[in-house]
């Protein structure tokens, strides 16, 4: 159960040296899987990695979540942090296509805008990240737990 609850909880904290494991265990879990799938010629490989991406992202999700907590920061600053920037991304990406294609507007327009745009989308997206794995959590307790510092200590 302490195992389960140590892959996909979404209570507590963690420190970045844990969160940077977990990246490091994700990655190489999907690259392993992916390459098994592309070793094994599967024709249907969505239906075979999908599944696999999924259980993964819970793991990385959640271990992001507690390294917010770590923080001092809710779930929620996923959104701000990571979800709100790739919707953008996407949606500016079909809009400024759409714009390109229907109205024939110039290329250096186009090219101008998605390089506006994409650095827009970026400064959450590297705000993020830099909080996420660098920046140490709060000192002391806060309201998602007993700071994680101490407590990995203290049980060694």
């Amino acid at each position: 159960m302490n195992w389960l609850r140590m892959l996909i909880g979404f209570r507590g904290r963690i420190t970045r040296t844990r969160w940077w494991l977990t990246y490091l265990g994700y990655a190489i879990y999907i690259a392993f899987f992916f390459g098994l799938a592309d070793a094994l010629n599967l024709i249907d490989a969505d239906k075979f990695v999908m599944p696999v991406w999924a259980l993964g992202a819970v793991v990385f999700v959640s271990a992001t979540v507690r390294r917010l907590h770590d923080r001092n920061r809710g779930a929620v600053w996923l959104l701000a942090f990571f979800v709100l920037p790739a919707i953008l991304l996407f949606s500016l990406f079909f809009v400024l296509s759409y714009e390109l294609h229907a109205h024939r507007i110039s290329g250096g327009f186009y090219v101008g805008c998605n390089v506006l745009l994409v650095t827009l989308a970026n400064i959450p997206l590297w705000w993020g990240f830099v909080e996420i794995a660098f920046l140490r959590g709060t000192v002391g307790e806060n309201r998602f737990g007993p700071d994680s510092l101490v407590r990995e200590s203290v049980s060694k």
